[in-house]
């Protein structure tokens, strides 16, 4: 039995049943949320046992993951029955064509103090940068601004309020091809945002400090410190 006391680690793993003792509120908050628990002894009511108050139950957290305080003041931690290595090794399968070895090495290990979620960011410094070499998508974004030249067309209404003392200037309405588009700023965001971090290799680090630069300016909505 996992003889955890009040307060302490209660430690499960998924669709695995093991037996751990629970007050009537931890248990009634895991049914809740559609853990299977089976009743399996009652503490001794007296007060002298050490899960007074509380009854031994079969948990079963099926196919959930989770980290939770319980009311008892117990910690409910539930693992995952699948080694993170080969959660990465099943995302790199269906996901990462391009760059297999990232996860799929015959054995999985990380260095001291390695991130264990750096192979992913590896996989997106690799997929970023094959863009940026490829050619960052661009998309035409309309502009509408007072000119001394026309381009595009001229929005009359906007002329006539606007420029009804300004012969010299013309209210257009134009379209430019630019880089400077949502899904290259969230890219260079993200980048950003990773670099800031310090749980990163050098050679992760490194590239994360030079990777946006190949991502162009991209600072319109989200913009960059």
């Amino acid at each position: 039995m996992n003889d955890a006391p009040r307060g302490r680690l209660l430690a499960l793993h998924e669709q695995c049943g093991e037996e751990v003792w629970l007050s009537e509120e931890d248990a009634a908050l895991l049914r809740a949320l559609d853990f299977d628990l089976l009743r399996l002894a009652e503490a001794d009511a007296t007060g002298v046992d050490l899960h007074a108050g509380q009854a031994c139950f079969l948990v079963n957290p099926k196919q959930y993951v989770a980290h939770l305080a319980l009311p008892s003041g117990d910690v409910l931690r539930v693992e995952p029955k699948i080694h993170a290595a080969n959660v990465f090794r099943m995302l790199a399968y269906v996901y990462a064509r391009c760059r297999p070895d990232v996860f799929r090495d015959a054995e999985v290990s990380y260095a001291t103090g390695r991130s264990l979620f750096e192979p992913l960011v590896e996989l997106f410094n690799d997929l970023v940068a094959t863009r940026a070499r490829r050619g960052l998508v661009q998309d035409y974004v309309r502009h509408e601004q007072n000119l001394g030249v026309m381009r595009g067309r001229i929005l009359l209404e906007r002329q006539v309020t606007t420029n009804a003392v300004r012969p010299d200037h013309l209210f257009c309405r134009y379209y430019q091809q630019t880089p400077d588009i949502e899904d290259n700023q969230i890219l260079k965001w993200t980048l950003w945002c990773l670099a800031s971090l310090d749980d990163w290799s050098e050679r992760t680090a490194r590239f994360l400090r030079v990777c946006p630069a190949s991502v162009g300016n991209g600072e319109s909505v989200l913009p960059l410190r």
